[in-house]
């Protein structure tokens, strides 16, 4: 059992709400969660100000500043760091805050996106590598792009973002 890691994902269950989200925190650990991943986003590189989420997205995301003193407060607690990597906003995060942060998570969105995935290729923390409605074709790639880590893990699982499955065509391009 000491070499299995308990993942908690949080996603924006938040709500924008930072003492929530301290309290999750303290719940996970205290129910076995080695680490936590987190969705840190900046609502201006996910969504266009015209689309229909985004004063939602603008009010449940944390500054640059609130996420370190959430990360500081996971160290605190003994508990590792993920975070999704979505651009920009997270690579200013991840370098302003690597003494906290254990570990990345690549969503399958950005598998296809190559250029934005070399800018990860300068941090050595471990991959969390999401492989939801990918080819096998493009998970090569990205562990060929990444094939000096250390650590990968392959996240095998079902993917309806941005659209129902039925609405994909029917299947996973990638079997099990």
């Amino acid at each position: 059992m000491a070499n299995i890691e308990i993942i908690a994902e949080v996603a924006c269950i938040h709500e924008g709400e930072k003492e929530y989200i301290y309290e999750l925190i303290r719940e996970f650990k205290k129910n076995g969660a080695t680490a936590i991943k987190f969705q840190c986003f900046d609502p201006d590189e996910v969504v266009s100000h015209s689309h229909p989420d985004y004063e939602y997205l603008k009010k449940i995301s944390f500054s640059k500043k609130e996420w370190l003193e959430i990360f500081s407060f996971c160290n605190k607690n003994k508990i590792k760091v993920y975070i999704d990597y979505s651009g920009n906003f997270s690579i200013k995060l991840i370098n302003d805050s690597k003494k906290f942060i254990y570990g990345i998570k690549i969503n399958s969105s950005e598998m296809q996106n190559r250029n934005s995935l070399k800018k990860l290729l300068n941090f050595d923390f471990p991959l969390l590598i999401s492989c939801s409605g990918s080819s096998v074709l493009e998970i090569i790639d990205v562990l060929d792009l990444f094939s000096d880590h250390k650590k990968i893990t392959l996240m095998h699982g079902y993917q309806s973002f941005p659209k129902n499955f039925d609405e994909k065509g029917g299947s996973p391009k990638f079997p099990l």
